[in-house]
């Protein structure tokens, strides 16, 4: 994986938690476009948290289906849930 590095602290990122969930979302935030994977890195000195290691592609889209289900049974079994929020402008 590429290296990353807080622009603020100018010290590497650190894995903080595996397996992550990343809701990508679309319309106005209102729906669920994607669910991906990835994992959570943390700056150790200012705490900034970055959803980094994406796989080339989502492992669930808005078509499937099921993506509010896959989302409460993560929550339900402890994943970290983050969501990517359209922003305008």
């Amino acid at each position: 994986m590429p290296k990353s590095v807080c622009s603020h602290c100018e010290c590497e990122l650190k894995p903080k938690k595996n397996g992550v969930i990343v809701v990508e979302m679309f319309h106005n935030n209102e729906k669920i476009y994607k669910l991906w994977s990835a994992d959570l890195w943390k700056c150790p000195l200012c705490g900034i948290q970055v959803a980094l290691g994406f796989p080339e592609k989502p492992f669930r889209q808005h078509f499937d289906g099921d993506c509010e289900d896959i989302i409460l049974q993560e929550i339900a079994n402890g994943k970290t849930i983050i969501y990517d929020k359209e922003v305008k402008g």
